[in-house]
């Protein structure tokens, strides 16, 4: 028998909510765990669910994993894109936006998450395919931001400073791994003079 559109949007409704049950619970796993050591039933337990369960909302646990990784790149790249609204040539603009995120590029969570994500994709084409599409969109957004300020003459000059721009926002995360004590008001004064020289 068809159910009718309300059964069928609660329906959905419930799957959706099931998934991201799963979704929230494999992040703590990872987090804790690491991609290799949380298993799909750490999962499900973590989840408060059966094995069962999980797996009729996601094929294997790399499944899972490339879910939660496309996820967490659609939103870095939504922040990054934030900066390339300003594309005026007003700089001062451009920094204090920068500056906006800086607290959520240190995020000592997100930033280990990343890297666990960097290298895993050297063991897994899937999740290479999704790395290389965020740079490929994180490179287009520093590209939009910096074009304004280098003329059309000096394509060179502009890719380099594409460049740098992929390199501060990604060596930020390195460094809150890297060395989680250390003195965030001095790292994002280094951020705002890296950012300025960037765009001068």
């Amino acid at each position: 028998m068809t159910k009718n559109p309300e059964a069928l949007a609660r329906q959905q409704k419930r799957t959706q909510m099931r998934r991201e049950q799963v979704l929230a619970a494999a992040e703590q796993c990872f987090q804790r765990e690491g991609f290799h050591a949380a298993s799909v039933n750490r999962i499900a337990a973590e989840a408060g669910m059966s094995v069962g369960h999980v797996y009729r909302h996601f094929d294997n646990k790399e499944d899972i994993i490339l879910t939660l990784c496309e996820r967490k790149f659609a939103d870095y790249i939504s922040h990054t894109s934030r900066l390339a609204v300003h594309t005026k040539m007003d700089t001062d603009a451009v920094v204090d936006t920068a500056l906006d995120d800086f607290d959520w590029l240190v995020d000592p969570v997100q930033a280990r998450y990343v890297m666990d994500v960097f290298a895993e994709s050297g063991r897994s084409e899937q999740i290479n395919s999704i790395v290389a599409d965020q740079d490929y969109r994180l490179r287009h957004n520093a590209r939009v931001l910096l074009e304004p300020y280098f003329p059309p003459e000096r394509p060179e000059e502009l890719e380099c400073r594409v460049e740098m721009l992929v390199l501060v926002l990604e060596g930020l995360m390195m460094r809150t791994v890297a060395n989680p004590e250390g003195d965030k008001a001095r790292l994002k004064l280094a951020f705002r003079h890296l950012m300025r020289a960037i765009l001068q």
